[in-house]
């Protein structure tokens, strides 16, 4: 009997294990395989998360490095603002001192000349009391010669001409016949410019003023109007026939001005084209107050190039010469503040 229950044993136990324990294997295996299957993606997570603390870590290294790099700049672009700002307050500190100096020296000198303008002041005062005493009427008188020596035949003309031209003009504009009058006088001028046969009967010494004032109205009466008649008359009766030329050239001078008409002299190195002429003439007209020139143009091979203008007292010098004596004149003056820089 005991053999036949080891057998029913046996056969039990066999399906026991293959009804219960091979399953219960295979659940374990399978747990086995899910737990070691969970630690190796643990694991690759573990590495990749290594990973990206490393890239992290590198990452922070760089920015650290920029960061160096940007202070860096910054504390060597603030160092030179600072240097820069400190050499212009330098520089700015000696322009002030050297200003303040060449002020002070300028006072000084401003001092001195109105010291030195004082003490003359006092010697002219003191002088002229030492010598208002000593004048006497002999003196004066000889005084009074000298000074009508010194203003010289042109000073008399030009006074004499102007009183003339004057009155002449205030006739012409009180009685409307400022443009009459400006005709005839330009053409009693050129006719007496002109025919130097009269001119030498007319200040001849030993021809009677009664004389000359016939033959001045033989010649002009009747041709011109009364008033340039009868300032010739006048001319010639107070003995400054002479000047009749300077007085028709002042009336007519303040005619022009009155009519607003210039007068241009033009010399160039060589003769203006027409063109040239006309630009000349109307850069005049839009630079002055004239609305009408009588341009005289000249030529002078001595200015090299360029023109010169000259309307009155006002002159332009556009010349080639005159712009090379400026230079010269410009090194000269260099050559000189070299020389006194040189040790």
């Amino acid at each position: 009997m005991l053999p036949c229950w080891s057998i029913a044993v046996f056969f039990l136990y066999m399906l026991m294990s293959y009804l219960l324990f091979n399953p219960a294997r295979k659940l374990l295996k399978d747990r086995q395989d899910h737990i070691s299957s969970e630690l190796d993606e643990a694991s690759a997570d573990k590495e990749k998360a290594a990973a990206l603390k490393a890239e992290y870590e590198a990452k922070l290294k760089e920015i650290d490095k920029e960061a160096e790099t940007i202070l860096a700049d910054a504390r060597q672009k603030a160092l030179k603002n600072q240097n820069r700002i400190v050499n212009e307050a330098k520089e700015e500190a000696a322009r002030i001192v050297k200003h303040a100096q060449e002020e002070a020296l300028l006072e000084k000198k401003h001092a001195m000349n109105d010291m030195k303008q004082e003490m003359i002041t006092v010697a002219s005062l003191m002088a002229q009391k030492v010598v208002a005493s000593s004048i006497t009427a002999e003196i004066q008188s000889t005084l009074v010669d000298e000074t009508l020596k010194e203003m010289g035949e042109s000073t008399w003309r030009k006074l004499v001409s102007k009183t003339y031209g004057d009155a002449l003009f205030a006739l012409a504009v009180e009685e409307h016949m400022v443009d009459q009058l400006y005709e005839e006088a330009q053409a009693v001028a050129q006719i007496l410019r002109e025919n130097t046969e009269l001119t030498r009967l007319m200040n001849h010494p030993k021809i009677e003023k009664e004389e000359k004032v016939r033959l001045i109205e033989d010649i002009f009466k009747g041709r011109i109007g009364d008033e340039l008649v009868g300032l010739l008359r006048m001319l010639v009766q107070k003995g400054h026939y002479k000047e009749t030329d300077q007085v028709f050239t002042y009336f007519i001078d303040r005619v022009k001005e009155y009519k607003k008409i210039g007068t241009a002299y033009v010399t160039s190195a060589m003769e203006l084209t027409p063109q040239q002429k006309q630009a000349v003439e109307q850069k005049l007209l839009d630079t002055t107050k004239y609305v009408q020139f009588e341009i005289h143009y000249t030529t002078d091979p001595a200015l090299i190039g360029g023109m010169v203008i000259r309307i009155r007292d006002r002159v332009v010098d556009g010349s080639v010469r005159t712009r090379l004596e400026h230079l010269t004149r410009d090194l000269e003056r260099i050559q000189l503040k070299v020389g006194e820089c040189a040790p």
